[in-house]
C-alpha cells in the first residue's frame, strides 16, 4: 500500500553549505513518522518527492521538481535505535492522575511496579512503587495516563510522598517503556521531578466510626485518605446517643484526651483522658450500648497531610463496633469519718450509684 506523509511547514534548517541543506524535522513530525511502519525504516521504504518551489539557486533558478509518481530514493536511512525515556511527567494528587510524556513513539505497554515516587532524587527517606494502579489513557503514541489508584493513593500520602513539589520525585525501571520499534527503555534511577504538580486540596471525610471500647476508653475513627495525627483536637469530638443530639444529657464533648496513633494514618485511635472517660461511663444515655453511642466531629478535629481540615460531620454517625467493660471495678482504698459519721470508698473505675447497696458492706 503506498504512504505518503508531509512535513510542517515550521521547519529549522540546522545547516547550509553550497549543495547541502540539513534540517530538522518538527517533533510532531518525528513522532508521526515515528508511528509509521511502512515508511523511513529503510531505504526500500523511503522516498521523496519535491516540488519546484522548495528551492532555488543564487540566481533564482528554481528546483527542478521531483514528482510523486517518480520519487528520489533514499541512500541511506538511519533507524532510531535510543531507548525511550519520559521526557517530562504531570502529577495531579487532587484527582490522583500521573500523566507521562515519552521522547519518541512508544507501545501502549504499562504496568504498576515499574514507575516509582520517592520524596527526593537521590537516596529517598520515603518511596513507593505502585502497585495497583491503571493506565486509563494512551494518546498519540506518547503521553501515558495513570489513573492512581485509591490505595495507592493514599500510601504515597502516608508516607509524605508528592505532597508538594519538593516531595515528588518519579523514577522507573529498565522496559517501563517500550518504542515503536520494540527497543525499551533503560531505568531511571535519579529521580525526576514533576513539569506540572496540583496538591491535594480534596477535605477528608470520616468514613465511619469504626469502634468504642467501654472498657479501655477509646474509640476508632475511619477517615477518607490519610489524616495526620499530630493535628487532632479531641474538642472536636463530640459523642451522643442520637443520630442528631438534642441536649446536655445526650451529648457529650471530649475536653481532652490523646491519640496513640503516630504519622499520616487513616485509622485514628482515640484515648479518652480519665476526666471524659468517667463522664461517659457515669451517662446513662450516652454509649452504655451500640444503639446509643453515635458520634459527630467539627471541622477543626483534624486535617490530612496537605493540611486540608476535615469536612464535619454533623450528623452523628452510628459506632460500628462497640466493645462491652467487663472489666469488674475493685475497692482500692476506704477512710472512716468517726466524727462526721461518714465512710469513703475509692474504686478503681466508675460505679453506679443507684446500685451500691450499703447493706453488703461489713466492717472488720
Amino acid at each position: 500500500n503506498f504512504v505518503s506523509f508531509r512535513f510542517d511547514p515550521a521547519l529549522t534548517v540546522l545547516s547550509y553549505s553550497s549543495s547541502l541543506v540539513t534540517f530538522t524535522m518538527a517533533t510532531s513530525d518525528k513522532l508521526s513518522l515515528q508511528a509509521m511502519t511502512k515508511i523511513a525504516t529503510s531505504i526500500n521504504n523511503t522516498y521523496i518527492s519535491v516540488t519546484a518551489t522548495a528551492a532555488q539557486d543564487s540566481f533564482g533558478n528554481i528546483l527542478v521538481p521531483i514528482l510523486p509518481g517518480a520519487p528520489l530514493q533514499a541512500s541511506m536511512v538511519i533507524l532510531d535505535n535510543l531507548p525511550p525515556t519520559v521526557m517530562q511527567y504531570n502529577i495531579d494528587m487532587n484527582l490522583g492522575a500521573l500523566v507521562l510524556y515519552a521522547d519518541g513513539t512508544v507501545q501502549a505497554v504499562f504496568s504498576p511496579a515499574s514507575y516509582t515516587l520517592q520524596n527526593v532524587a537521590t537516596a529517598p527517606t520515603a518511596s513507593f512503587t505502585l502497585q495497583t494502579s491503571t493506565l486509563t489513557r494512551f494518546t498519540s503514541f506518547t503521553t501515558f495516563t495513570i489513573g492512581i489508584s485509591t490505595s495507592d493513593l493514599n500510601t504515597l500520602k502516608a508516607r509524605g510522598i508528592c505532597t508538594s513539589n519538593a516531595s515528588c520525585f518519579l523514577t522507573y525501571t529498565a522496559g517501563a517503556l517500550v518504542n515503536s520499534k520494540g527497543i525499551p527503555s533503560n531505568n531511571l534511577t535519579v529521580g525526576m521531578p514533576p513539569a506540572v504538580f496540583v496538591r491535594d486540596t480534596t477535605s477528608p471525610t470520616l468514613i465511619n466510626f469504626a469502634q468504642f471500647n467501654a472498657a479501655t476508653s477509646t474509640l476508632m475513627l475511619n477517615f477518607s485518605e490519610p489524616v495526620t495525627a499530630s493535628s487532632f483536637v479531641p474538642q472536636g469530638v463530640t459523642l451522643q446517643s442520637l443520630f442528631s443530639g438534642t441536649t446536655d444529657l445526650t451529648t457529650y464533648t471530649l475536653t481532652g484526651g490523646s491519640t496513640s496513633s503516630a504519622g499520616n494514618v487513616l485509622l485514628l485511635t482515640v484515648s479518652l483522658s480519665s476526666t471524659d472517660a468517667n463522664a461517659v461511663k457515669l451517662n446513662p444515655y450516652i454509649c452504655t450500648t451500640r444503639g446509643n453511642c453515635y458520634v459527630t466531629l467539627s471541622a477543626s478535629t483534624i486535617a490530612d497531610v496537605a493540611g486540608n481540615q476535615l469536612t464535619a460531620q454533623t450528623v452523628g454517625l452510628l459506632v460500628e463496633s462497640y466493645v462491652y467493660d467487663i472489666i469488674s471495678p475493685v475497692l482500692l482504698n476506704f477512710t472512716v469519718d468517726m466524727n462526721g459519721g461518714n465512710a469513703t470508698l475509692f474504686f478503681s473505675k466508675p460505679v453506679s450509684a443507684t446500685g451500691f447497696l450499703v447493706s453488703a458492706i461489713t466492717f472488720l
